[in-house]
């Protein structure tokens, strides 16, 4: 009965997967697997973490939470970070505060959602987020410039929380990585222990 009911629907409203648009399914069993691997790398004297490399159908399941807010890709991503922070934290004596890497004004404006805010609150996350205090876009700036220009910091109310606090800093796409050690920095000065930084997804390196 539940198979014709979602046949029923399907011919209403058909579906595709997010990832490589296969009929019937919001995210396939094909591409859910791209996000099933857990990846660790030290970026300087920070642990990062992520799921999958940042094309293909990553990519598309991605950009489908994240400029879409399709939610077979949200839940699907949010359970990835929910188990990379948990994997990154394991050991620890207490459950890591997770702090947030901002969304630019842009992306915010445009999408009308912060999707990591999004995906933290679906994962069922404590946390805080940073807030922006440089004006333009981290992407739009050159890699040396945005190595060297502090963009972040802790707000006032969330100073007493992480202070002293086992935190992991969570964006949802890293790039060069400059965002994510800006961010990390920004905890620090907070007072934090920084113990790893994750992402759901990292755009490739070349060369």
């Amino acid at each position: 009965m539940h198979r014709s009911i979602r046949e029923a629907l399907g011919v209403l409203w058909p579906r595709e997967c997010a990832g490589c648009g296969a009929p019937d399914h919001g995210v396939c069993r094909a591409c859910a697997a791209v996000f099933g691997t857990t990846h660790v790398e030290h970026r300087g004297d920070v642990r990062v973490a992520w799921a999958a490399t940042y094309d293909g159908a990553a990519r598309a399941v991605v950009l489908a939470a994240k400029e879409e807010g399709r939610g077979s890709a949200t839940r699907l991503l949010a359970s990835t970070l929910r188990r990379l922070v948990d994997e990154v934290a394991s050991g620890e004596d207490d459950t890591p505060l997770v702090v947030l890497v901002p969304a630019s004004r842009e992306g915010t404006r445009r999408r009308g959602f912060v999707p990591v805010r999004v995906l933290a609150r679906r994962a069922g996350m404590r946390w805080i987020e940073l807030v922006q205090v440089a004006d333009g876009q981290q992407k739009r700036q050159g890699r040396e410039a945005r190595l060297h220009r502090a963009a972040f910091r802790v707000r006032t109310r969330d100073a007493p929380r992480i202070d002293g606090a086992r935190v992991v800093v969570v964006d949802d796409v890293a790039t060069t990585g400059a965002t994510l050690r800006e961010a990390v920095a920004a905890a620090r000065a907070g007072g934090a222990h920084v113990v790893a930084a994750v992402v759901v997804a990292r755009v490739p390196r070349h060369g």
